[in-house]
């Protein structure tokens, strides 16, 4: 539609300008030619006049009116011309009239050029002959007979001779203009195939990157009408080509981050429909598959959500609305709802959803653990200062007693310093990486040295400790063990801590079993207490610094409460881990694993 837009006008300017020019010229021609064709032929009309005058008085007619009506019929029609004579007005000879009509005709002498002729001037007139019906050119003089007589000869002459020169002249100008017109429409299309081929091919370019090839360019030889705009579009072309890849470029990185998020991201329309989510959001919520085009309540199942995401779309609420989720198996999800204006006006939401489970089991336990610590220092705190002031305020008069005020106030200290130091350990603990150049040794060996630890507290309970990991001694000369990879000092304190734990929550005169077995690659270690066992949601946490399970394992055992944190942090390092396993009633058993060594490094 452009193109043939474009040529008509062109063709249209082109035929503008011809017949601008053409028109006024026609206008002038015609009328110069049709007014000289007229001034020529009224020349010629006197000059036949003047001749047939001549002509008419050699004649001598005298009056003969018979035959003047004869002379004027056969020159008038051998000049082809009409001949009149009138006597005063009154027609006395026609070429063009029958002598017996003549009586019939009018009376001439009114006539324009016969009231000239008759005051001795030559009349001439131009104008339609009511007696033939043709329009003629009248040329009247005086031409008397004699002295006597006022006689007036008349010649007229057709004017459609003229008109048909007239005519022929018109036909030949239209030719020309027909002519005119033809070259200009031929000149038209060859000028504008010109133009339409540099537009064809600025065309294909911009349609080539729109549909995406950037690295298409225009070539137009220098000096063209179009050079400016190609240059124009192959700028453009290339700027478009930057931004488009520096789009596409940030477009991946935020692909990249939108997918790499550990936080569930959705983004839904003004309607509540999904419009996109990232991978984390179908771990969150792994209900539907295909979540594009949904609704939220859809997706997750969370009615409230689906309530919230509504206020917010439809502006009954901030712009900004956060809540917690609760998920099977305990998980706590925050949820939080943003709005932004799309450019066009419309409103979307984002929905971003974050598991805080662990942040706030966190918090729960470092709660808990400043509580504890403070539970744990204050006691012995309090029992230090109250003997001390004691001592300084009222000393006790026995000796003996303030020694024992002294003691309690010794144990407490040791109590505070073991504290201390678990702590410490701990802290060394959680901050050295797993070691990777574990030796290889006999564990019952480790098993022993803390076993003779732990012996003082065993006798004081009347406990007893059953190895159940003497192997004694293989075939040969090669000494048996449980034959593990890991640090001998550190697996010491891993069998002290659970046999000191076994020792204080078994009965009296009770018994504490150690005992292992091989698993795949690791040799998995228990010992058992016969005490009162650990409710199935203490067992979990029961590795958390300070925690207790209940008031009568955390009073008077002498313990800190740090032990099996520090175990569970040295079995990790160690590559393995570490678990209890318990029925109330029927005592607990801790269990942990060390990878074996390699039967051929034994």
């Amino acid at each position: 539609m452009a193109k043939s837009s474009l040529r008509f006008r062109i063709l249209a300017l082109f035929w503008g300008l011809l017949l601008v020019v053409f028109i006024p010229m026609y206008i002038f021609l015609a009328q110069t030619v049709r007014s000289d064709l007229i001034d020529h032929g009224q020349d010629r009309a006197k000059k036949l006049l003047n001749a047939t005058c001549w002509q008419f008085l050699s004649a001598g007619f005298h009056g003969e009116e018979a035959a003047m009506q004869a002379w004027a019929t056969e020159l008038g029609g051998r000049m082809d011309v009409r001949l009149t004579y009138t006597v005063n007005g009154r027609v006395a000879a026609d070429s063009h009239v029958r002598a017996d009509r003549l009586a019939e005709v009018e009376d001439h002498g009114t006539r324009p050029e016969i009231m000239v002729a008759r005051e001795g001037r030559v009349g001439t007139d131009i104008r339609l002959s009511g007696t033939i019906g043709r329009d003629l050119i009248y040329v009247a003089q005086r031409c008397p007979m004699g002295d006597e007589t006022a006689g007036v000869l008349r010649i007229a002459l057709p004017l459609s001779n003229l008109y048909d020169q007239v005519d022929i002249l018109k036909k030949r100008f239209f030719f020309i203009l027909g002519i005119c017109l033809l070259v200009s429409l031929l000149l038209s299309f060859w000028f504008t195939q010109t133009i339409f081929s540099s537009i064809r091919r600025l065309v294909g370019l911009v349609s080539d990157v729109g549909k995406g090839a950037y690295d298409r360019r225009l070539h137009v030889d220098q000096g063209s009408e179009f050079s400016p705009l190609a240059e124009a579009v192959n700028t453009m072309a290339e700027e478009i080509s930057r931004h488009v890849n520096h789009m596409e470029e940030q477009k991946a990185q935020l692909e990249a981050l939108f997918n790499g998020l550990s936080e569930a991201v959705l983004t839904l329309g003004q309607n509540g429909r999904i419009i996109s989510a990232n991978p984390a959001f179908r771990k969150f919520f792994p209900k539907l598959q295909h979540l594009e085009g949904k609704t939220i309540l859809e997706a997750t199942l969370e009615p409230e959500l689906a309530s919230a995401m509504e206020r917010v779309l439809h502006g009954s609420s901030d712009q900004e609305e956060r809540l917690l989720l609760h998920r099977p198996g305990g998980n706590e999800l925050e949820a939080r709802i943003n709005t932004y204006q799309e450019p066009s006006g419309g409103q979307r939401a984002v929905l971003v959803v974050q598991d805080v489970s662990l942040p706030r089991r966190m918090e729960k336990i470092r709660r808990d653990f400043v509580a504890n610590v403070s539970h744990e220092m204050r006691t012995p705190l309090t029992s230090i200062k109250g003997y001390t002031e004691t001592l300084l305020g009222d000393p006790p008069p026995d000796p003996e007693t303030a020694r024992s005020f002294l003691r309690i106030i010794q144990r407490n200290a040791e109590h505070m310093a073991n504290i201390v130091t678990d702590l410490l350990k701990l802290a060394r603990l959680e901050a050295e990486a797993p070691s990777n150049t574990l030796e290889i040794m006999d564990a019952n060996e480790s098993l022993r040295s803390a076993m003779e630890m732990c012996a003082p507290l065993a006798q004081g309970k009347q406990i007893r400790f059953e190895n159940n990991l003497e192997l004694g001694r293989s075939q040969g000369d090669a000494p048996g063990g449980v034959w593990v990879l890991g640090d001998r000092s550190r697996l010491v304190q891993v069998f002290q801590n659970i046999l000191e734990n076994a020792v204080r929550f078994s009965p009296e005169k009770g018994k504490v079993t150690i005992s292992c077995r091989p698993e795949g690659e690791y040799m998995v270690f228990a010992i058992r207490d016969h005490g009162a066992g650990i409710p199935r949601e203490h067992q979990e946490r029961l590795f958390e610094r300070f925690y207790r399970q209940d008031a009568a394992r955390s009073e008077g055992n002498g313990g800190t409460g740090l032990g099996l944190a520090i175990c569970k942090h040295i079995v990790r390092h160690h590559g393995g881990r570490i678990w209890v396993e318990s029925t109330p009633g029927e005592g607990a058993t801790f269990l942990f694993t060390l990878k074996t060594a390699p039967p051929q490094s034994r």
